[in-house]
């Protein structure tokens, strides 16, 4: 993913229509039951979920555009 993905002013301006929580895992244990429940199995892992915690959608793409044209979609409800 670009480094600058989720700095740039359309992903910034989509992500405002979503409740946005970053989780780390990547300590050796850190929030192991989150990586279990959600079947992560690499990082950076972008989910979508909807307000009881299950997955609606998982990031598509890694380009800005992209990005913030699924999380228009998912604000929307369209997943």
């Amino acid at each position: 993913m670009d480094a600058g993905a989720f700095s740039n002013d359309t992903v910034v301006e989509a992500s405002k229509k979503l409740v946005n929580i970053y989780v780390d895992c990547t300590a050796k244990g850190a929030n192991a039951d989150l990586t279990t429940k959600y079947k992560v199995k690499g990082y950076p892992t972008i989910k979508f979920l909807d307000s009881e915690g299950n997955v609606t959608a998982d990031l598509r793409s890694r380009d800005p555009e992209g990005m913030a044209k699924q999380m228009e979609e998912v604000a929307a409800g369209a997943g």
